[in-house]
């Protein structure tokens, strides 16, 4: 080893004082390391390593700059050596013409070959030994000897060799071969760009060298070798390659050819991939049994997903459908640490197939993810590169990749460039604008806004590589914002000259993508070439009506009107009604308007369907009853549902049901069967009884073998049209199953209690099976049922006004006071045919009560009709009073104003807990002539302070010592409460004080007083105190807990 390059750097600031020294030291003559010194000046130095392993020298270089030139950034300052910063140190790279370059990599390979032995000592335990023991055995020195090519002009050889590959450079296959030939031990490097370079002539005579290259190899590059002999298969592999069987449900839909399916197939796979991937991260790494029970749910999603990708990536070299149904699904690949090697190897079946198409969407595919660069560590196994250094790894590989193609092949840079912008097409929110947050060397928050696509590189590089408005980051990882005064660059793409020269790519480009700026990249180009506006193909212009860039979308619908002008081609008018432009749209429903028949070509209703917008759709269901010819939409409908998968989309169903519906009078009993053809439930069969259900087809006659069919099932939809079938039986017939025909109406299902409604309906226009049928619902009302069936029932009981007297007034006034709501609804409609004197007035009360307004009015009216029958049921007729709901406590109080009443019936009305029925009765005593002494003593009971008060100023008023005397009970409840009523506290034991001249008043006021003046209010204590000391001195007779003492005198001194 020796030291080739030492840059001696100081740094001195303040109290500190340190010395940092970098080394590049050659190992061999293709190996390097980077090492360095640090500390404090004149201490003793301590060493550490940039290359844990030896690099190659460009890489060695890349390292040591690096170093120093970060360490200078800090401050430190170049003492002695290489300075990295200078650059009349750093050679000025000549660039050479593709031809030149090519012919260099040839003459250098010309020049390969030479190879160069190398020593290595290490020593190690004698005997073998080891752990700890051998730090205490003895040591012996081993040396071995390894030889491999010399480098080239500071190039590997492996890296000509993978060069010479990936340009396909005839000139250089026997210098390659005579190289691999030499039969030196080489690295793996070597044998894989090897591989590589032969696998890419695609010349059948290599097969023996390529095969042999197989045992070279370690396993996880194995791969390459079977890929290259994958470039020259012959007929027997093709065969079995078409043999390949795929996994179920994948094998139905690509069978079937069915791409939309497969897609969705493959999405929920990565949708299940996904969630349990999650579930995983989630769980803490300390709970390794929850761990790794997870990851053994994950790994078989991922086995499956690793053998779908790699087995349609096979099939797809021999099948372009396969090949476009791979390259549909790649938007929904997994990646994670556990399959990541997936992506490699589809990426490196790419490069080497030169499949631009797939190749585009693997970049944009890996751009699309968000990870950070970060390293996981596992606690038996070495650390290893995350998933975030590897997307940068190949982020900056794609761009190599595009800046390889337009040196050296200028039509696949465009073909690439061309897919790599469709590529977005399948990435809706993934590169949407964001915003970073960053802290500056003030330690303040900063952000930091990047436009949408800022993070795809590629794609920018492609869209802005020639313009002001952006530029690549230091880091590579994103395009920044170099000028955000410029907004609208003109043609900033890169490369202007190659896109001139294929603006029929360009139109393509147009036509296909769906993100503005592309079509804005795409259109500006056009602009510029007016002459290609002129020869785009019909089949392009058409795609163009559903262009989000305004001024292409109007300027090609203008050509599309001129071009149907003169030939009337309907694929236009198909083309405009697609659109979502709604100029555009309306186009399109004029010309159908005048043309009716191009509804009825063939699958055009399919497509309408499945294509057209709302409002479009709308105006199509109004020229439908136009049509002559139904049958073709019956027929193209019912094939459309046939040929679908499951689920069926809910807006195509709704909108057949309806074209349908238009459609009644040419539907047959043959096409029903062929729906109901399945055995196993499906939405076939669902979509069938629907359309058997419709009002127009109730002369379908339906063989006998098909209802049994449907009877059979359980589903709602089938229960439904199960009893709409029985609503065809003859009437007598369906009354003798008339409960069971009730127990659909109750039915929790809308389709079952719907057409059981019908039904009941229909067989309650008879008087007499009405009545039987109501008594039947009637029955089952007062059990709970949901908001809909309650509506569904109620709806019903309208319809039956006829039959409303079957229900006794008993039974009706059962219904109204049931807790059940659809009882007192159902109650509320059939009270209207009685009369009031059906029921007492006591119920008349009760019903003022219900919680259903229509109830407590139908009371109001029977209180005002029969005035007589209120008054001979007093005071029962009162119980009015006692209702919740204000406006029967008002009515009562307006009917009950003028009433005379005697003093129970006041009474009645008084004893309620209701302040505006107090006030009502209060209003009323003092109006009217009462018995006061049987006022206040029915009255002094009552909880209410109101009433109490009223009671006390009847007392002062003019009740008698007797009428005092009954009335005890009602003061030592009074006189209980501490803070409320004070008013009539205080008049009560004023009053009492000036009644004590009755012996009897005086041993019943001792009593309370005796009781009472434990209290804590100082006032009343001092009045209790007051009048027990009087009582004490007249009736000494009388107990008191009070002991009189004489007042000491006492003489002045």
């Amino acid at each position: 080893m020796k030291t080739i390059k030492t840059t001696l750097l100081h740094y001195q600031k303040g109290t500190s004082n340190k010395v940092y020294n970098v080394y590049l030291i050659e190992v061999s003559s293709s190996e390097y390391l980077v090492n360095f010194e640090y500390g404090r000046f004149g201490s003793t130095l301590r060493d550490g390593t940039k290359t844990s392993s030896p690099v190659g020298l460009e890489r060695a270089q890349k390292l040591f700059d690096s170093l120093v030139v970060s360490k200078m950034n800090k401050d430190y300052v170049v003492k002695q050596g290489y300075d990295a910063t200078k650059k009349e140190e750093k050679k000025e790279r000549n660039v050479l013409s593709s031809d030149e370059y090519k012919a260099l990599l040839v003459e250098r390979l010309s020049r390969a070959g030479e190879v160069e032995s190398e020593e290595s000592t290490t020593t190690r335990a004698s005997n073998g030994v080891t752990g700890f023991r051998a730090l205490h055995s003895s040591r012996e020195t081993v040396t071995t000897v390894s030889t491999s090519f010399k480098t080239l002009d500071n190039y590997n050889v492996s890296r000509l060799i993978y060069k010479a590959g990936t340009l396909k450079l005839e000139e250089s296959k026997q210098y390659i071969l005579d190289l691999y030939n030499q039969d030196v031990e080489s690295s793996n490097a070597f044998y894989y760009a090897v591989t590589w370079a032969l696998g890419r002539f695609r010349d059948s005579s290599l097969r023996p060298s390529i095969e042999s290259l197989r045992d070279k190899l370690d396993d996880g590059s194995k791969y390459i070798v079977e890929e290259a002999l994958f470039l020259l298969k012959e007929d027997l592999e093709t065969r079995q390659i078409k043999e390949l069987t795929f996994s179920m449900p994948f094998k139905t839909a690509l069978k079937n050819r069915d791409l939309e399916n497969f897609r969705t197939q493959v999405k929920l796979l990565d949708e299940m991939i996904s969630s349990t991937y999650l579930r995983y991260k989630n769980v803490d790494s300390w709970y390794e049994e929850d761990k790794k029970r997870v990851k053994d749910e994950l790994m078989p999603l991922l086995q499956s997903a690793d053998e779908l990708y790699l087995k349609l990536y096979m099939y797809a070299s021999v099948d372009e459908f396969m090949h476009e149904a791979l390259s549909s699904v790649i938007t929904y690949l997994p990646l994670t640490e556990f399959n990541f090697s997936l992506f490699r190897r589809l990426y490196k079946m790419a490069d080497m197939r030169d499949d631009h198409k797939v190749l585009a969407q693997l970049i944009s595919k890996i751009e699309s993810k968000k990870m950070a660069c970060y390293e996981i560590y596992e606690w038996n196994a070495d650390n290893k590169r995350s998933l975030g250094c590897s997307r940068q790894y190949f982020k900056k590989r794609s761009l190599r990749h595009l800046e390889h193609l337009s040196t050296h092949n200028e039509d696949a840079y465009i073909e690439f460039a061309k897919n790599v912008l469709l590529s977005v097409n399948g990435y809706e929110k993934e590169f949407a604008a964001f915003t970073t947050e960053y802290y500056d060397d003030n330690w303040n928050m900063k952000t930091k806004k990047y436009d949408a696509y800022a993070s795809h590189l590629t794609f920018m590089k492609i869209l802005y590589g020639a313009g002001q408005r952006y530029m690549l980051a230091p880091s590579k990882k994103v395009w920044e914002t170099a000028n955000k005064n410029i907004k609208d660059e003109i043609r900033p793409e890169l490369h202007k000259e190659l896109w001139d020269k294929n603006v029929e790519t360009v139109v393509e480009i147009l036509a296909n993508s769906k993100v503005l700026l592309v079509q804005t990249f795409a259109f500006n180009i056009l602009k510029d070439n007016p002459e290609a506006l002129k020869n785009i193909a019909l089949e392009m212009l058409l795609q163009m009506m559903n262009l989000a860039h305004d001024e292409a979308r109007k300027l090609f619908f203008e050509v599309l009107k001129e071009q149907y002008a003169k030939t009337e081609d309907t694929r236009i008018i198909k083309a405009c009604l697609f659109s979502e432009d709604e100029e555009i749209n309306a186009f399109a429903i004029e010309k159908i308007s005048t043309n009716l028949d191009f509804l009825l070509e063939e699958n055009i209703m399919v497509e309408i369907i499945e294509k057209c917008n709302v409002a479009c759709m709308d105006q199509i269901f109004t020229l439908v009853p136009k049509l002559e010819n139904k049958r073709v939409i019956v027929d193209d409908i019912v094939s459309k549902i046939l040929r679908d998968t499951f689920p069926f989309k809910p807006v195509e169903v709704q909108r057949m049901y309806k074209l349908l519906r238009y459609s009644t009078e040419v539907i047959n009993v043959e096409d029903i069967t062929k729906l109901m053809a399945e055995d196993e439930l499906n939405e076939r069969h669902l979509f069938a009884v629907r359309i058997i259900r419709l009002k127009a087809l109730v002369h379908l006659e339906l063989p006998l073998a098909l209802k049994e069919k449907i009877a059979k099932y359980e589903h709602p939809e089938m229960l439904a049209t199960t009893i709409y079938l029985l609503g065809q039986l003859e009437p007598s017939e369906l009354m003798a199953a008339h409960e069971m025909l009730v127990t659909f109406l109750y039915h929790e299902e809308k389709a079952v209690h719907k057409e059981a409604r019908a039904i009941i309906e229909k067989l309650a226009m008879d008087k007499e099976s009405g009545k039987v049928l109501l008594r039947a619902i009637v029955e089952k009302s007062f059990v709970s049922a949901s908001d809909e069936v309650a509506k569904n029932v109620t709806m019903t009981v309208k319809s039956m006004k006829r039959s409303y007297g079957a229900i006794e007034p008993d039974q009706l006034y059962r219904m109204l006071i049931a807790k059940s709501k659809l009882a007192v609804a159902l109650g509320s409609l059939i009270l209207a045919a009685y009369k009031a004197t059906d029921f007492s007035v006591v119920q008349w009360a009760r019903m003022a009560k219900n919680p259903n307004k229509k109830v407590r009015v139908w009371a109001y009216d029977a209180y005002m009709d029969n005035v007589k029958l209120v008054k001979e049921a007093m005071p029962k007729s009162l119980m009015i009073f006692d209702s919740a709901w204000e406006d029967t406590r008002v009515f009562a109080s307006g009917y009950f104003e003028n009433f005379e009443m005697s003093t129970d019936d006041i009474v009645v009305v008084a004893d309620s807990n209701y302040a505006d029925v107090q006030a009502f009765a209060k209003k009323m005593i003092g109006l009217g002539d009462y018995d006061t002494e049987v006022l206040l003593s029915k009255l002094s009971q009552h909880p209410a302070l109101t009433i109490q008060k009223f009671v006390t100023d009847l007392m002062l008023g003019e009740m008698s010592d007797d009428q005092l005397l009954k009335m005890e009970r009602f003061f030592n409840t009074l006189l209980h409460s501490v803070n409320q009523n004070r008013v009539a506290k205080t008049r009560t034991m004023q009053l009492l004080k000036k009644r004590l001249e009755n012996p009897e008043i005086a041993e019943m006021v001792g009593r309370l007083a005796s009781h009472h003046s434990a209290t804590m209010v100082w006032s009343d204590k001092e009045l209790y105190v007051e009048m027990m000391a009087y009582i004490a001195e007249k009736y000494p007779e009388i107990a008191l807990p009070l002991k009189m003492l004489e007042v000491e005198k006492r003489e002045v001194v």
